[in-house]
């Protein structure tokens, strides 16, 4: 899906959600950014920039969520796995919940809902009671309004059948060895072809989203002070450190170890 038809579906979600719940929601982007929000105040929404974020984006799983046969969840779609969410409680704020924009795209971002209170006597008019098991729920919801809002502007924003799925391929298997004429045989169409119909209508080669994807997905592992820039290169599939290095910094301006040095300050 182009960036503008998600970001259309990230702000028909939030609003949907809020509709039903009257829980003030917001999305960002893996960077920070804010994106769209409903129920906010500007106070708030600072808030939510300037500490909400960083807290629950160090809190989230760095692998796509609920990998259920390496993990091991045997949840079924749709139930409240607890690796779907998290929580936390900003003192004299409230507390709130997040969750990825997209369960199988980390890079995209996060939804954070909030504030709201566990504790009944500590309710507001604007931060309402929400019963601590309650929050499950209205991730399911949240989910299933994401589903239901994207599969309604499918038609008209997404990519072609055959460019949906070899960016959904993409984007949950980045970490391996993915090449176009692996790809192209996966999908059953010809290689040509594909890298043609791929650069039209996502504007990038197949190499170039590839590499963005994996350099998106490698920031939050750049946090992790103790693994390698090499480990990390690995982790997220490229094949090594030099090659890595190259790509990231033409992407973001900065080699991986100015932005993880520039994450600490």
């Amino acid at each position: 899906m182009r960036s503008e038809g998600l970001n259309k579906v990230f702000e028909e979600t939030a609003e949907r959600f809020y509709a039903c719940t009257y829980l003030p929601i917001a999305a960002f982007t893996s960077d920070g950014k804010f994106l769209y929000g409903v129920g906010l105040t500007g106070e708030l929404t600072k808030t939510l920039e300037d500490t909400v974020y960083d807290l629950a984006w160090a809190q989230l799983p760095t692998q796509p969520l609920c990998d259920r046969k390496r993990e091991g969840c045997r949840k079924k779609r749709g139930s409240r796995c607890a690796c779907h969410h998290t929580t936390l409680s900003v003192p004299k704020v409230g507390e709130f919940a997040a969750r990825y924009l997209c369960p199988g795209n980390p890079a995209l971002g996060l939804f954070i809902l909030g504030p709201y209170t566990t504790q009944r006597s500590q309710a507001t008019a604007m931060v309402t009671y929400r019963p601590a098991d309650c929050v499950p729920h209205l991730m399911v919801l949240l989910g299933r309004i994401y589903k239901g809002v994207r599969e309604q502007l499918r038609d008209s924003d997404c990519y072609s059948f055959h460019v949906q799925r070899a960016v959904e391929y993409i984007l949950s298997n980045y970490q391996g060895n993915i090449t176009l004429e692996f790809l192209s045989d996966y999908l059953g169409i010809n290689k040509s072809y594909l890298s043609t119909l791929f650069k039209q209508e996502t504007g990038q080669t197949f190499s170039q989203f590839l590499n963005s994807v994996r350099v998106e997905q490698s920031k939050k592992h750049l946090q992790e002070k103790d693994t390698s820039i090499l480990d990390v290169a690995l982790t997220v599939g490229f094949s090594n450190q030099n090659y890595y290095g190259t790509i990231f910094k033409r992407l973001t301006g900065m080699t991986p170890s100015e932005y993880r040095i520039a994450g600490e300050v």
